[in-house]
């Protein structure tokens, strides 16, 4: 064969080599040739979860009584026992320099009789506020204006009543609203001398403080 006509060929099938599509090369072992592939291991980092848990300790009777709840500001004078004043039970409310929260027995009775001796007490202040069990704040009305605290348990719930006493049937406390109860709310008639129930509806405030130096009761 000539030897232009052989080069032309070597240079044809160099050529042809160049062009040719090649694999992607498998990830070797070390330095020598054609080792065997090696597997690649990927480790995902652990992760870890912390979950808070809160308690809260409701208020209430430790020897498993029920009772009504009543915040007494430390602003609160000496209570009347006209009506009674009967010690709180033992409970794990709180207590701190603004005043403490205490539980009480049930009356047993959704009347208030002065010779059952079974009210919490009673008392008067110049700047006497009772905030009800729905947020709400009252103010006293009058001077001539006094309450009795009144525990009673009724199915299954325990409520401090506010008995109002007064000159006058319009007596009573009243909130920055306008809304209010009165000595007349709680009597049947004006003429009547024996009161509702404290189970009736819309005549007594359901008590959670009370105290001397205005409004809202200042609590622990």
């Amino acid at each position: 064969m000539p030897l232009l006509l052989l080069l032309k060929l070597v240079l044809t099938v160099h050529m042809t080599r160049g062009c040719m599509r090649m694999a992607a090369p498998l990830v070797g072992g070390g330095g020598g040739g054609g080792g065997a592939a090696v597997p690649v291991t990927l480790t995902a980092a652990a992760t870890t979860s912390t979950t808070t848990i809160s308690t809260t300790t409701t208020c209430g009777a430790t020897n498993g009584m029920m009772g009504a709840k009543l915040f007494l500001s430390s602003s609160v004078p000496t209570m009347s026992t006209t009506y009674g004043m009967v010690a709180p039970l033992a409970s794990n409310c709180m207590n701190c320099s603004a005043g403490s929260e205490n539980v009480y027995p049930d009356s047993g009775s959704p009347n208030l009789v002065a010779s059952d001796q079974k009210a919490i007490g009673s008392f008067t202040c110049t700047n006497m506020c009772i905030c009800a069990t729905d947020g709400k704040c009252y103010m006293i009305k009058t001077p001539e204006t006094s309450a009795v605290f009144y525990p009673y348990c009724s199915n299954g719930a325990c409520v401090t009543y506010v008995i109002i006493n007064g000159a006058a049937d319009t007596d009573g406390y009243v909130a920055s609203d306008g809304s209010m109860f009165t000595v007349g709310q709680q009597f049947p008639d004006s003429t009547t001398t024996t009161r509702f129930p404290v189970t009736q509806q819309n005549a007594y405030m359901q008590a959670q403080s009370t105290g001397c130096n205005g409004c809202p009761v200042q609590m622990c």
